[in-house]
């Protein structure tokens, strides 16, 4: 069997064992009954299938399903027409995007349930939270998720739409569990709550997390107590706007020698430059006045050295946390704190750069087309990660670049024949636990 063959394989097994089974009959359809002529299925398809084919613009999206799909793949997720650009932006200006976020908690479950979400290399399940922020131009906004941003005379409008992502940055495959929408009026740190209690509320009863982490932009007491009153546990950085922990801790921590290190890795970046990050730890078995629930404070100190051993930089950063010091061992701590930054490296970084998401939100002119959009990407973006690091089982595939894996996936959609696809395994649709 040759590699073309082999890869188209196991792309149409992917499309069929994960794209076929999104529950796109839960999403409430917006439209009036008398004007739909295309099924919400096909179009949400069409939609998820497009995005998977690094189609950039609803214009891209339609030829693709005019005459791009090879034949076995059109039967398979049955869209057998052409679907216009402009009804898939008459969908997505009117769908609601919090609606969306039920196929992407739907993805999180199922893949909970075959049990290829478990920690790795930590006793328990870890969640990042990070926001991040989209520019686009003068934008029709009716929920009040954009926020208009002043710009000097002359130059065109702009609307920043700002989101937090929760990454499960704790399993192997590290997929986005759930995002939310920061109204215009507040910020990262007034939200934080909303994001974690919408994480909760959906997780809460599993086993999918212990443990939050955000970096400074949410970091105070109220956001601290809010995750332990849920029963579960905080890391967050520490910085100098908390100056009565900065003060009562960094100034010892930053003086610890070398010596006295709890834990060191050394990494060696591009053959060319060595990264070696060591961990300093501090136990508060009773807290501190206003955070009598912190239990440990950490400094992490990374020092880039180039080929012949030269210090090219040297950088302290310090964390919170209400996890008592005894958890975790000081490896386990280390691997905990570089963890959190999965959510910018592998989900961020892969929507920015492969993804190319600020360039194409396809309907730049409706905040609410745009979150649909953004929330049906990391549905994609998920399961693309669940397929390489779960599914495939050689580990030079599972260190795949994220632009072969997008290639493997065209291949597969424009040339794929019937007898590639035949004999795929089916599967039964999953049973998804409601709580």
């Amino acid at each position: 069997m040759s590699q073309i063959t082999q890869s188209n394989r196991a792309m149409a097994g992917f499309f069929r064992a994960r794209f076929r089974t999104l529950r796109f009959d839960r999403i409430k359809d917006p439209r009036r009954a008398a004007s739909t002529k295309w099924s919400l299925r096909t179009l949400l398809m069409t939609l998820t299938v497009g995005l998977a084919a690094s189609k950039r613009s609803l214009r891209q999206i339609e030829l693709f399903t005019d005459g791009a799909l090879s034949g076995a793949m059109r039967r398979m997720l049955n869209l057998h027409q052409r679907v216009p650009d402009t009804t898939l932006r008459d969908l997505v200006c009117k769908l609601s995007p919090d609606s969306l976020r039920t196929l992407l908690h739907q993805t999180t479950r199922e893949a909970l349930r075959r049990k290829a979400l478990r920690p790795d290399g930590l006793p328990f399940g870890v969640v990042a939270l990070d926001g991040k922020v989209t520019a686009v131009g003068r934008a029709h906004d009716k929920d009040g998720f954009g926020q208009r941003v002043k710009v000097e005379e002359g130059q065109p409008a702009r609307t920043l739409i700002r989101t937090i992502t929760a990454c499960l940055v704790s399993a192997a495959a590290r997929v986005v569990v759930d995002v939310t929408f920061v109204p215009a009026k507040r910020n990262e740190m007034s939200h934080f709550t909303h994001a974690f209690d919408a994480l909760n509320e959906t997780y809460g009863r599993t086993n999918l997390f212990k443990v939050v982490t955000y970096d400074a932009g949410a970091t105070s007491k109220h956001n601290a107590q809010h995750v332990v009153d849920a029963g579960k546990h905080y890391v967050f950085a520490l910085k100098t706007p908390q100056h009565d922990l900065w003060n009562e801790y960094v100034p010892d921590l930053a003086e610890r020698p070398s010596h006295t290190m709890d834990a060191e890795t050394v990494d060696v970046v591009h053959s060319s430059q060595t990264v070696t990050r060591r961990l300093f730890l501090v136990a508060t078995p009773h807290g501190s006045p206003g955070w009598e629930h912190l239990r440990t404070v950490l400094r992490v100190e990374a020092t880039c050295e180039d080929a012949e051993g030269n210090e090219r930089s040297c950088e302290s950063r310090y964390f919170l946390s209400s996890l008592p010091t005894t958890a975790l061992t000081p490896r386990q701590w280390l691997r905990l704190i570089r963890a959190h930054w999965g959510v910018e490296n592998n989900v961020h970084h892969a929507l920015d750069v492969q993804f190319e998401e600020d360039a194409h939100l396809f309907v730049p002119t409706d905040v609410n087309a745009s979150l649909c959009v953004i929330v049906l990407r990391r549905i994609v973006l998920s399961l693309f990660t669940l397929f390489r690091n779960v599914s495939l089982k050689s580990e030079k595939n599972r260190r795949m670049p994220w632009r072969k894996l997008l290639d493997w996936t065209h291949r597969a959609l424009v040339s794929a024949t019937q007898d590639q696809v035949a004999g795929l395994r089916r599967r039964r649709r999953p049973v998804l636990a409601t709580s």
